[in-house]
């Protein structure tokens, strides 16, 4: 048996899914520049800037039924709160309980919506009693 090309076929049935699924592709798209949005601003440490743009594309992904992308992006985010949590706890426990505070205000102010906030938070509380 030998093969058949048939590109007036393909040229139709790829016509038919490129215009079926127009929306996720375009939604696809948006995802990927708001995954860059977000990290173009954490390399300039606007962590606020980063979160937004990433719940945003975390919401595109829902709403379109999208392969989820972005969690990683928003586990690499809640890492970087982490540290800063932790530069926090290392000045509560040198007895500057300020400065730890300023720097838990840097999680609570941009970090809003991941796990890391809650955290922080949680520390706020205990630490301005």
């Amino acid at each position: 048996m030998k093969h058949q090309s048939r590109p007036d076929i393909a040229a139709k049935w790829f016509g038919e899914y490129l215009a079926a699924n127009r929306k996720k592709f375009a939604a696809g798209d948006d995802v990927d520049g708001l995954i860059e949005d977000a990290n173009a601003a954490i390399a300039k440490k606007d962590y606020r800037k980063a979160g937004r743009a990433l719940v945003k594309a975390r919401d595109l992904e829902k709403k379109n039924g999208l392969d989820s992308i972005v969690e990683a992006e928003l586990a690499k985010l809640n890492g970087i709160g982490e540290t800063i949590v932790a530069e926090a706890k290392e000045a509560e426990a040198a007895g500057d309980t300020s400065l730890a505070l300023r720097i838990l205000g840097k999680v609570t102010r941009g970090f809003r919506g991941l796990p890391v906030y809650d955290e922080a938070v949680a520390l706020r509380k205990e630490w301005e009693k």
